[in-house]
């Protein structure tokens, strides 16, 4: 197959460039001098984020038209191979490293579809001159992507825009059963789709802005247990490997969220700004086979020791369950800059609502009826302060405070040269770890809250040819929560410590380029944060080697290291992995081959994954579940500018 695409390859190559070339034409616009240019493109179009408009430093950002890791679509390698996930394209993902929160208050606690989630933290609004439209497809090993965003500016004050982004992805095995819940085939294991609405106004004299956007998804995901480890066909044998949960279980995410953000500039020292946040989630999960599949909900499959006798909470025959989110939030405050200082002060609401479809039915044992939902009001106080002490060196300190109970604080010192900083973040248990309600489990805890404190800095030494930048963190976490073997939530009376020292190293030497990213990991106290000791991203690649007058290339290898170690398993019906101690995840080398282009405004790649693979052999990123096997991908991206 890799051969006939080669053969193909050059027909392909020219039918592209003189497609691209006849549409550039008729984007061409003349101007009064009559001579031909064009006006449009990635540099007249621009986006930027609402963190860098809260705090008074606004930043256009030009579209990516480079090649630079073009060929990484899938989300694992997209965050640089810093998550772990199932081994399939959609499915749910986990950090490496130590992550502290971001927020304080009760937070919900599901986040495994998090790097996939359109968010108020990571979402981009436009400033458009032209008309803008981004189509991006991908297909290869049974993964699919597409992508296709439309923005415009109304006028110069005013852009909208829409977003519609679809992932499927097929089982790598357990495959050979009836056909799944999607109605698509026995193949298919995850399928998602986003849909969202976006725009932002400035006003004419500029003293008022607002951003607001509306993003919906609905993440389907046939849930498989892992392989069965009494299989006699071994980890790679793919298709030909049966599964824990066979073919009757699965789970569905449906979320709802709706941003509004807009201040008001009252003169160079003061703006007043707000914004609101309405979320609604629902998770589902679902079992019509409960007497096959007892063995997996009655111990960790991993661990036969720890075998019981399966607990059905509510029903021995099918487990139909459901947990509702609903939350409001509004943050409201005052900001400006005086001299070399940049001030905030805000008070933030939060209120939030869980709803389980078992509240109030009786257990099957009879030991009372279920108690689970939540209803909670949390108020909160914060502020930053950012001091310019040069042109190029800025002290910043962040604050926020839970009223009674929580608190966040942060401060940086940033340098071109280096950067250091602290963090100590005192949050609550989530609401996952406090109650949760199931057929298959129930617990209703009172943790302490957990302090997680880290210290980081790099320096960053940096010429035209040469990147150096070696960078630590160490961190302490004290009352850690965690999922155990027997998959309920424990915490830990014991210190967990964690140090890293990484170094980011690139060169280039004439036309061939390497970019590096090694991290050593020790774990110093109790080892209840699973993280490989060594972690090693290598990228090698020739740039422009052919045809250079015809379009900008790229052809080179993607490897990817971790070394053994005993990696979190994944409970489907909390969403959550859990710590395990007979499964060791060996250490392996991902090798991907890859060939990216463009022309004009087009984009393309083809990459051989896993190229390394021998037969019968491969990677386990989670425990029990096979990584890709080899397979040829490519996708294709093309921008509109008129």
């Amino acid at each position: 197959m890799f051969m006939k695409l080669l053969k193909y390859l050059p027909l392909l190559l020219t039918i592209l460039f003189n497609f691209t070339k006849l549409h550039s034409a008729f984007c061409q616009i003349i101007n009064e001098s009559d001579s031909v240019k064009q006006i449009y493109g990635a540099h007249s179009t621009r986006f930027f984020y609402e963190s860098d408009l809260q705090d008074d430093a606004l930043k256009l950002y030009k579209i990516d038209t480079s090649l630079q890791a073009f060929h990484q679509y899938n989300y694992v390698n997209k965050n640089k191979n810093m998550f772990t996930d199932l081994g399939v394209f959609g499915s749910p993902m986990r950090p490496i490293f130590y992550q502290l929160p971001k927020q304080i208050g009760t937070q919900f606690g599901y986040d495994v579809f998090k790097p996939f989630h359109f968010t108020p933290e990571n979402f981009t609004y436009y400033d458009t001159k032209s008309p803008f439209t981004n189509t991006h497809f991908t297909l290869g090993g049974g993964e699919q992507m597409i992508i296709f965003a439309f923005t415009r500016n109304i006028d110069e004050r005013n852009n909208i825009g829409l977003t519609y982004r679809r992932i499927n992805s097929d089982k790598l095995f357990g495959s050979s059963n009836a056909p799944n819940f999607l109605g698509q085939g026995e193949l298919v294991f995850a399928d998602r789709f986003d849909v969202v609405l976006h725009a932002n106004h400035r006003s004419k004299n500029d003293k008022y802005q607002m951003l607001t956007h509306y993003a919906f998804s609905s993440h389907n995901l046939f849930e498989l247990g892992g392989i069965k480890t009494d299989s006699t066909t071994g980890l790679f044998a793919y298709q030909q490997s049966a599964a824990n949960l066979g073919n009757s279980a699965r789970t569905w995410e449906l979320r709802n969220s709706l941003y509004y953000y807009h201040h008001y500039e009252l003169d160079k020292l003061f703006k007043i700004f707000q914004n609101l946040h309405y979320q609604n989630i629902r998770l589902d999960y679902s079992d019509k086979n409960l007497q096959k599949n007892s063995f997996f909900y009655a111990s960790n499959p991993l661990a036969p020791d720890l075998s019981q006798k399966a607990v059905f909470n509510f029903d021995s025959l099918t487990t139909a369950e459901g947990l509702k989110y609903e939350m409001f939030e509004q943050k409201a405050g005052i900001r400006g800059k005086v001299k070399g200082f940049y001030y905030q002060a805000f008070v933030r609401n939060r209120f939030f609502q869980t709803h389980s479809n078992y509240e109030n039915l009786p257990f099957l044992d009879g030991s009372g009826v279920a108690r689970s939902n939540i209803r909670r009001l949390e108020n909160f106080i914060g502020g930053k302060l950012f001091y310019q002490i040069t042109d190029s060196t800025r002290l910043s300190i962040e604050a926020e405070h839970f009223l009674g109970k929580d608190y966040r604080l942060e401060s940086t010192l940033n340098n071109p040269f280096f950067q250091a900083g602290f963090r100590s973040v005192f949050f609550s248990p989530t609401i996952l770890q406090q109650r949760f309600v199931s057929n298959h489990h129930f617990w209703i805890n009172d943790f302490k809250n957990t302090l997680a404190n880290e210290v980081f800095g790099s320096l960053n030494i940096q010429t035209l040819k040469i990147l150096f930048n070696p960078f630590f963190s160490y961190n302490i976490i004290q009352n850690f929560i965690y999922f155990g073997e027997d998959r309920n939530p424990v915490q830990s009376s014991d210190l967990v410590s964690l140090a890293s020292l990484g170094l980011n190293f690139n060169y280039q030497l004439g036309k061939l380029h390497t970019i590096n990213n090694w991290i050593y990991t020790q774990n110093l106290g109790v080892n209840l944060w699973r993280v490989p000791a060594v972690f090693i991203n290598s990228r090698l690649y020739l740039e422009d080697l052919f045809f250079k007058d015809l379009f900008h290339s790229q052809i080179g290898v993607e490897m990817h290291y971790k070394s053994a170690y005993y990696a979190d398993s994944y409970n489907p019906v909390n969403k959550q992995f859990y710590l395990q101690n007979t499964f060791l995840v060996n250490d392996y080398l991902i090798a991907d081959l890859f060939f990216n282009i463009r022309l004009g405004n087009v984009r393309g790649f083809i990459k051989l994954t896993h190229a390394n693979q021998v037969a019968g052999h491969g990677y386990i990123p989670t425990p029990i579940y096979p990584g890709q096997r080899r397979f040829i991908g490519f996708g294709v991206q093309w921008l509109f500018f008129n």
